[in-house]
């Protein structure tokens, strides 16, 4: 169990089960996401849930099932978005930067998330406070938690593999 503090929503809770499969954020001011993977095994260990299959995922926002549908998380960087509907919503989660994924809801900017391996946040509220909901909030943690943020373009994989070639 992770505690981060959040600019708009306060405290909140987030805890990642890798080997599981389960990740989940709660707060006193956010309604609670869970996303669970629903398969053991294979899991992919590039994704902290362990899977981008939208039909091995279970996902509940406030306890109500929530649509989910990731992209492939190939070698072009919009492959990493991540689809989500819940309550009549449609909230997209894409990369826009090698360590950044922004939050839309509706087509509506509202953030940009970025999270580091120790469970570290930084984001960025574009929207306004009362342009926002806790479950926004609470959406875009869980979807970092349980996807990462970030991606590179196919330029930057080819220019960082090549980078690790060369001589320290």
């Amino acid at each position: 169990m992770h505690t981060l503090t959040d600019a708009f929503y306060g405290d909140l809770k987030s805890d990642v089960d890798r080997e599981a499969g389960v990740v989940e954020l709660s707060g006193a001011d956010v309604p609670t996401v869970r996303i669970r993977r629903l398969v053991r095994e294979p899991s992919a260990e590039h994704v902290p849930v362990g899977t981008r299959q939208p039909h091995e995922l279970d996902v509940r926002v406030d306890g109500e099932r929530a649509g989910i549908v990731p992209g492939p998380g190939k070698v072009r960087r919009r492959t990493y978005r991540v689809d989500l509907t819940w309550n009549q919503h449609h909230y997209s989660f894409a990369p826009n930067s090698s360590a950044t994924s922004r939050l839309k809801r509706d087509g509506r900017q509202l953030a940009d998330f970025s999270a580091g391996d120790d469970g570290d946040f930084i984001v960025y509220w574009v929207a306004a406070r009362d342009e926002t909901t806790a479950a926004d909030a609470a959406i875009g943690y869980a979807l970092s938690l349980a996807f990462g943020t970030g991606a590179y373009t196919l330029v930057g994989m080819v220019l960082s593999g090549i980078g690790a070639l060369l001589p320290g």
